[in-house]
């Protein structure tokens, strides 16, 4: 992927095909598209440690509306938002290969 060469952080956020963002990525549903960024996300730090770069930053980056869908009428957030980014860590940490 050409743009690998040029990341120099990471924001951690899984979008879909028609959104920003996934409501909350860790329903079933969204398991394929985790997967999917997760790769990503490895095959970018793989390419940079060849590189002998040591730091690559990576952020969870669930955020508020407009990124976090809302439920109609009330407006409420579909996802918690701070949930997510904190189980979003996790995820990282132990699973991406640094």
């Amino acid at each position: 992927m050409k743009a690998i060469p040029h990341i120099h952080h990471l924001h951690a956020r899984v979008g879909t095909e028609q959104a920003s963002q996934a409501n909350d990525p860790f329903a079933p549903e969204w398991k394929n598209h985790v997967d999917r960024f997760m790769q990503l996300w490895q095959t970018t730090l793989d390419y940079h440690i060849q590189q002998g770069k040591t730091e690559l930053s990576i952020t969870p980056e669930f955020g508020p509306f407009p990124y976090m869908p809302q439920s109609p009428f009330d407006q409420k957030p579909l996802g918690d938002q701070t949930a997510i980014n904190l189980k979003m860590k996790a995820l990282l940490l132990n699973n991406l290969n640094y």
